[in-house]
């Protein structure tokens, strides 16, 4: 991962950084307001040897041996015993021995002997008793004859001061350290929470897992005007100057150009599971492409779960696979919604084996029909990897286009869907990215998402005309003949 990599996913995880250094200096402090002071008393003595020991040199060799075993005497049970037994201090050899240290300094001939304690009076009398009982017990222990004649003495050149401000906890230290461990721990877990997140994120990631181009990044609802959106998702209708409502007119651009190497007479959508906004989509796009003038159908092809028609605020009892066994009429089933030339073919009935039905001859020969009469047909499929509808499907279609969304599905998924409609030569035309964040997109507003427009009322669904054989059906030259005038312009799109 390069270090530009890196800071990206800093900038995008900031809010993993920032947690993680509000714990650390939250503990730190918590550590340190529940920590009990300790205060030190320090003394220092000068270790000497008289010139018995021969030369000066000598003398200085044998006392810098001497200071590292009067650092041992120090700490030792022994002395804390005499110091125990001859001060009143409350506390038994071991609690005494566990409060001294020492330090021994062998190059300058000096021992420092530091004693910490909760309370500062103890600490002083502590060290005032090693000074007294130090020398005698020292002497004590050298009283052997090469002893007597080195003659070692132990002079206290400072100390035992008289601590006046605790040692431990110190706030100022806890904090820093607590900072930059958060801050190492926080960068760290960004930049591996970017490494292993395996989702969806960039057209890198599309490119790199599918080969395919992104044909447009649709954005999630803006923060000011998600009170406002309808709960169907269709922007391209309700908020058109909004950037999700731009990003479905990118798409329709794109698809456009796209037709120099896939018609998108007949576009299947679909995604490689439930729940990454396909059907959104199909409706978005079906609305974009009507408004630019084309005569657009959009079919309910999930014949498992159907959402089509509760979206468009349609009837959707009877449709498709009620056209497919025979039972009606197209012509009888098909709905105009809104002002534009946007059809819609409900699913219908719910049948038993959608995947016969949709790559049945009845169904390749509905589509035929639909390309004579319509501009685009859209249809609404299934999700690929669960169930084998939408490859089906593919095999009816001039462009086969893959909703993935936004740190959802993961690169694997979308590498297996798109492979299993290539096993069927499927017209791949690209795949669409929905539901990301306005900063990752780039896109700019083109109005301003939170400011009110004019009144967000949903273009009304026309019933279709009924009657005898061939009244009220679409011609190919008119695919709204048959409707009722004034329903063909009910419903106006609002701030038009």
């Amino acid at each position: 991962m390069e270090l530009t990599d890196q800071l990206r996913a800093i900038r995008k995880n900031w809010w993993i950084v920032a947690l993680t250094v509000l714990t650390t200096v939250g503990a730190a402090l918590l550590v340190t307001v529940r920590a009990t002071p300790e205060y030190e008393s320090t003394l220092t003595f000068f270790v000497a040897a008289s010139s018995d020991t021969g030369t000066a040199l000598q003398a200085d060799e044998f006392a810098q041996r001497r200071v590292a075993a009067y650092a041992g005497v120090l700490t030792s049970g022994r002395l804390a015993e005499r110091i125990a037994a001859n001060r009143s201090l409350g506390l038994d050899s071991r609690a005494i021995a566990s409060r001294i240290s020492a330090t021994p300094q062998e190059d300058a001939i000096l021992l420092s002997a530091v004693v910490r304690d909760t309370d500062p009076a103890r600490a002083q009398q502590i060290g005032e008793a090693i000074e007294e009982e130090l020398g005698p017990l020292v002497q004590e222990l050298e009283r052997t004859d090469a002893a007597s004649r080195a003659n070692v003495s132990l002079t206290v050149i400072s100390g035992p001061t008289a601590p006046t401000s605790p040692v431990s906890p110190r706030p100022a230290l806890n904090v820093g350290v607590g900072l930059l461990a958060g801050l190492a721990l926080g960068v760290s877990l960004a930049v591996a929470r970017q490494v292993l997140d395996r989702t969806v994120r960039t057209p890198e990631h599309v490119r790199a897992s599918t080969s395919l181009p992104v044909l447009s990044t649709i954005t999630a609802q803006h923060p000011r005007s998600r009170r406002r959106a309808r709960p169907d998702g269709l922007v391209a209708a309700a908020d058109p100057g909004s950037p999700r409502a731009e990003a479905y007119r990118r798409l329709r651009t794109n698809l456009t150009f796209s037709a120099a190497t896939h018609r998108m007479q007949v576009i299947v959508v679909t995604s490689p599971l439930a729940g990454e906004g396909k059907t959104t989509t199909s409706c978005n796009l079906a609305i974009a492409l009507a408004e630019s003038g084309r005569r657009v159908l959009l079919v309910e092809g999930d014949l498992r779960r159907p959402r089509v028609s509760r979206a468009l605020g349609l009837e959707g009892a009877v449709g498709l696979t009620n056209v497919l066994v025979g039972q009606v009429e197209e012509a009888d089933v098909i709905q105009q919604w809104g002002p534009h030339g946007l059809f819609v073919l409900p699913a219908g009935t719910l049948p038993p084996n959608p995947s016969e039905l949709l790559g049945s001859d009845k169904m390749r020969a509905f589509v035929q029909r639909m390309r004579q009469r319509f501009d685009v047909v859209i249809l609404d499929t299934p999700p690929t990897l669960p169930v084998t509808d939408a490859t089906i499907a593919a095999a009816h279609a001039d462009s086969v286009v893959l909703v993935v969304r936004y740190g959802h599905t993961t690169r694997d998924q979308a590498r297996s869907a798109v492979e299993s409609l290539r096993v069927v030569d499927a017209p791949l035309a690209g795949v669409i990215i929905n539901g990301a964040p306005l900063r990752s997109a780039g896109v700019p507003y083109s109005h301003d998402a939170g400011r009110p427009r004019s009144a967000d009322v949903a273009p009304a669904a026309v019933a279709p005309a009924g009657g005898a054989a061939g009244a009220g059906r679409p011609t190919a030259a008119d695919p709204a003949a048959g409707l009722p005038n004034d329903a063909r312009h009910v419903g106006a799109h609002p701030d038009r």
